[in-house]
């Protein structure tokens, strides 16, 4: 560009102005770009979160050692009460006592990194800020209206660190 021209809008971002880095010939976009995205496809939905979710039944049902089953006498004919994992030899009175101290332990785990979830990668694109880019993906939640957790399993290592702390990607490209 000319010294004393005003960029056109094909070198600036249309949104806050700032100029396109295109050193590498490919459309790069500002970081506003990326966020502007974000907001848009995660307009309505709330308590996003990427990774496993420790309050959820669903996210805890992929876990086996988390699964409650009942416990039975030493000549497994008598029910003596309810375990999971390797709690046993704890055992609870009834299958609700031990499906909440299972959820418990799950929620413990999640918290302190014993369970987490594993990115795999895909084609498929970015849920969160439409990059096509292929990706390792995470799986992320959100709640609905309903109060219902809503799992989807493709959010770009971009948004899960977006939604963590705020950084917003250098060079992103949609």
């Amino acid at each position: 560009m000319s010294p004393g021209m005003l960029p056109t809008s094909r070198e600036v971002c249309g949104h806050c102005g700032e100029p396109f880095d295109n050193s590498d010939q490919t459309r790069y976009r500002c970081a506003c770009a990326y966020q502007k995205a974000v907001e848009r496809n995660l307009d309505g939905l709330n308590a996003v979160s990427t990774g496993v979710c420790g309050g959820c039944p669903d996210c805890r049902e992929a876990y086996s050692q988390f699964d409650v089953r009942e416990v039975y006498d030493y000549s497994g004919t008598l029910p003596i009460g309810w375990t999971f994992g390797d709690a046993e030899p704890d055992t609870w009175p009834t299958e609700a006592d031990a499906e909440k101290a299972s959820a418990d332990a799950f929620t413990d785990a999640v918290s302190d990194g014993a369970v987490y979830s594993d990115p795999s990668f895909s084609w498929r694109g970015c849920g969160i800020c439409g990059s096509t880019l292929g990706a390792d993906l995470e799986a992320w939640h959100w709640v609905d209206s309903d109060n219902a957790i809503r799992h989807e399993s493709d959010a770009c290592p971009d948004c899960v660190t977006y939604l963590a702390n705020g950084d917003a990607p250098e060079g992103w490209k949609q």
